[in-house]
């Protein structure tokens, strides 16, 4: 099952960044004029480029800014619960603190995952 869901912050990266709206095609690194009339004028792309890249150059979070260093979590996207779904990292932190911890991604989405057995598949 696919669509339905509300859409990542990738997801609206992509479709936000996608030339085709202008009237253009991208390949590889390069833009061409396409075939098909644009649904957005060159100014209003611009400006949202603009405001992209700037968005792009700042910390997401108030560890990063304070610490100049990104930490990761070494387990993420390697980690399945028992429906085999991915689990997410997350932490908690209380004074100067912080442990961490990972979450099946159906709990944080809110979607209903059934649990496989041996002789479902």
């Amino acid at each position: 099952m696919q669509g339905g869901g509300p859409l990542s912050r990738d997801q609206i990266h992509h479709i936000l960044c996608n030339p085709i709206y202008t009237g253009g095609i991208r390949h590889k690194e390069k833009v061409f004029d396409g075939k098909h009339a644009a649904i957005i004028d060159a100014d209003l792309w611009d400006r949202v480029q603009i405001k992209l890249q700037a968005a792009s150059a700042q910390p997401r979070s108030r560890s990063k800014a304070r610490s100049g260093t990104i930490t990761t979590a070494p387990l993420a996207g390697k980690l399945r619960d028992q429906t085999g779904d991915r689990l997410t990292p997350s932490h908690t932190s209380k004074g100067s603190s912080r442990r961490r911890y990972y979450v099946s991604n159906h709990l944080l989405t809110g979607r209903q995952r059934m649990a496989l057995t041996s002789g479902s598949i």
